[in-house]
């Protein structure tokens, strides 16, 4: 029975409070209902009146006149630290018809339970691409996160290691002195991470630590296209005459493309030193997940298609590659800081956008997994 009490704080449900001997302060949820979670505060009335908060005991005053040989112990109800903690359920949105899902409520500064991790795991697949938005997190949770997915790649070469754990990539444009900390120019060309790897690169997660802002307006947004997508959707005659076909994917032509831009002091350069330079790769590539066919041709890296003419392999890369790119099959990222983007590299490509320079900051630190 709730207290009749006007000065009770228990009347109303929504109120927060501590008892502590006669003192009220403002503290914690307070609910009659729930006897199992309650607290005992042993607190000796002094006055035999309604005064005294009578949940879950028998404070009422007596019929007769006789006095008590002590007070009623008053029991109030006060939730626990670990009560109080409101767990946000994780809700996953997709973005796009063929590409992207958006993840909110996962935090990811501590453990993930294996029922959440399975959800978000599955989400992933289905969609290809993740945006986790959230809280600010640390590399070490990053690592943590990503390594759930499977084993991260480990930098083989030291050009932007710094005092970073190996397997943080740094992207950036900020120089300290005269040398970049990071890859200034990833992801000028259209791509996916590491198709000139005999094994190509996993997913990869990106986290946004610094983001450029002009006038108000996010730059540097990153385009994602679904590979998986563009190759459902290419016509049963160009199915087949794709089916077996092999192609060369190779840094050469991140160099080419970098010169051609005016890139001086290209990271492709400091990644090839220790990276094998050239792979060859099925055109069409079977996801070692999900089983989806997958276009593997890029602009930003394929150089011929074996066994055909050089005129004919380069119209045919160039007509896969605009294919792949078309608005139904891509998304389009505008970073917040502390977003944490991951994306399949055998299903999707990406392309950055280079619309900012110093004294605007962009600072990314990636994580890959080993393919």
């Amino acid at each position: 029975m709730p207290c009749a009490s006007r000065r009770c704080p228990a009347r109303s449900s929504s109120a927060r409070w501590s008892w502590r001997c006669g003192s009220m302060k403002r503290r914690s949820s307070c609910r009659a209902s729930t006897p199992a979670r309650s607290r005992l505060c042993a607190r000796s009335c002094s006055r035999r009146s309604s005064s005294c908060c009578p949940i879950a005991c028998s404070s009422s005053r007596s019929r007769d006149a006789r006095p008590r040989a002590s007070a009623p112990e008053c029991v109030v109800i006060q939730a626990t630290d670990s009560e109080r903690e409101v767990r946000m359920a994780i809700t996953i949105t997709p973005l796009r018809p063929s590409i992207g899902a958006e993840v909110r409520g996962l935090d990811l500064t501590g453990p993930i339970g294996d029922g959440d991790f399975a959800k978000i795991r599955q989400a992933f697949y289905d969609h290809d691409l993740l945006v986790v938005r959230g809280g600010p997190f640390s590399d070490d949770d990053h690592i943590r996160f990503s390594s759930r997915f499977g084993e991260l790649k480990k930098l083989a070469y030291d050009a932007y290691l710094g005092d970073r754990r190996p397997e943080i990539f740094v992207v950036s444009n900020i120089k300290e002195g005269e040398r970049y900390i990071g890859a200034h120019d990833a992801g000028m060309f259209w791509h996916s991470d590491g198709p000139f790897l005999p094994k190509p690169h996993g997913p990869s997660a990106l986290h946004a630590i610094e983001v450029p802002v002009q006038d108000g307006r996010v730059l540097g947004d990153t385009h994602f296209a679904s590979t998986a997508a563009a190759y459902d959707a290419l016509p049963q005659s160009m199915k087949r005459r794709l089916e077996g076909l092999q192609a060369v994917n190779s840094m050469l032509r991140r160099f080419e493309l970098a010169a051609r831009s005016g890139v001086q002091d290209s990271a492709a350069t400091k990644h090839s030193k220790a990276q094998e330079q050239e792979a060859v790769h099925p055109v069409v590539r079977v996801h070692p997940v999900t089983g989806r066919k997958c276009l593997f041709v890029s602009d930003g890296y394929t150089t011929r298609i074996l066994g055909l003419p050089e005129d004919e392999s380069k119209a045919l890369i160039e007509e896969l590659t605009q294919h792949i790119v078309q608005p139904q099959f891509c998304y389009t990222h505008s970073w917040q800081l502390n977003d944490l983007v991951m994306w399949d590299n055998c299903s999707t490509q990406h392309k950055a956008t280079f619309d900012y320079k110093l004294p605007q900051r962009r600072l990314m630190h990636r994580t890959t997994l080993v393919g």
